[in-house]
């Protein structure tokens, strides 16, 4: 349970699907499964605090997101979109699994699918919500297969070979539609993209890399390659304003000239998401008046 806190991308379903199971099934292992998570959690806790102090626990406890209603469509739109290896669950084993894993297994599948749903309606996220619906749906269809490929020879009236190759495509189905049109479409937006502006991408890069002190990379990774420091997180930071409706951290900032320079969004977005958080450029561009086009960046010095 707290290793799956420190994941980009956190693995909370199976975590607490695994609780939920040994409460059912086991409540004296249950109690040690608590007790080890809460001793993990200390001391994984202290070794954060120790490496990166009191701004870890603000910035963990203290983040803020704006939630809208519509994004529980998305959300549930991209569990449909796993309804061929949901559908393989009919052939998974359950009672025969041992240990009444068939059990942990459906409440991780239904832990995993609300949890994306959920997430769904976040701001900034998208199918990354869905990364523990898919692990679940993988387990449930992988069972599946293999009960179908090792267990009786019929299904009913059907050979279970047919209904095996009729799962497998059942499966790959949603890859084989999207697939044509998706991948020609990676690759115009991000191969073509890189190749056709990599001289003007480096010349940005060199530009952030030169100036003396730290820099503020609406896009972050400008600041990676350049080896500055992350001094901001735009998105995380508009966040918290909009929720908050209090920029005192940034506007304090921009008074002290603190931050040596900001970089706008890459050109290889639209006009309008160069400027994209515009709440925040305002408060910037008060103090910090020179805006120059450098590569495939406006850089913003006081």
């Amino acid at each position: 349970m707290v290793a799956g806190l420190t994941f980009k991308h956190n693995i909370l379903a199976l975590p607490v699907a695994v609780l939920v199971w040994l409460l059912l099934t086991n409540r004296r292992h249950a109690v040690a499964w608590m007790g080890g998570c809460l001793l993990s959690l200390c001391l994984l806790g202290g070794v954060y605090y120790a490496s990166f102090g009191p701004d870890f626990v603000q910035g963990v406890l203290g983040h803020k997101r704006i939630f809208r209603a519509y994004g529980l469509l998305k959300g549930l739109g991209n569990v449909l979109g796993l309804s061929g290896m949901v559908a393989s669950c009919a052939f998974v084993p359950w009672l025969r699994l041992r240990h009444r894993y068939g059990l942990l297994l459906g409440l991780y599948l239904a832990l995993a699918a609300a949890s994306a749903i959920v997430q769904r309606t976040g701001m900034g996220v998208s199918h990354n919500a869905c990364f523990e619906a898919l692990i679940a749906a993988s387990l449930c269809a992988g069972l599946a297969m293999s009960s179908l490929a090792t267990g009786a020879r019929m299904i009913g009236r059907v050979p279970a070979r047919i209904v095996l190759v009729g799962m497998v495509g059942l499966n790959l189905l949603p890859v084989m539609v999207s697939m044509p049109a998706y991948v020609p479409y990676l690759y115009r937006v991000s191969v073509t993209s890189i190749a056709n502006h990599l001289d003007a991408s480096n010349e940005t890069v060199a530009a952030v890399r030169a100036i003396d002190g730290n820099v503020a990379c609406e896009t972050l990774a400008l600041c990676y390659w350049a080896h500055k420091p992350v001094v901001m997180d735009f998105f995380n930071y508009s966040q918290h304003v909009a929720v908050t409706h209090d920029a005192t951290a940034l506007e304090r900032v921009v008074d002290r000239h603190d931050v040596a320079a900001f970089v706008s969004n890459s050109l290889f977005d639209t006009q309008e998401d160069v400027w994209e958080f515009t709440d925040l450029w305002r408060i910037i561009r008060a103090r910090y008046t020179h805006a120059r086009l450098q590569g495939v960046a406006y850089i913003v010095t006081p």
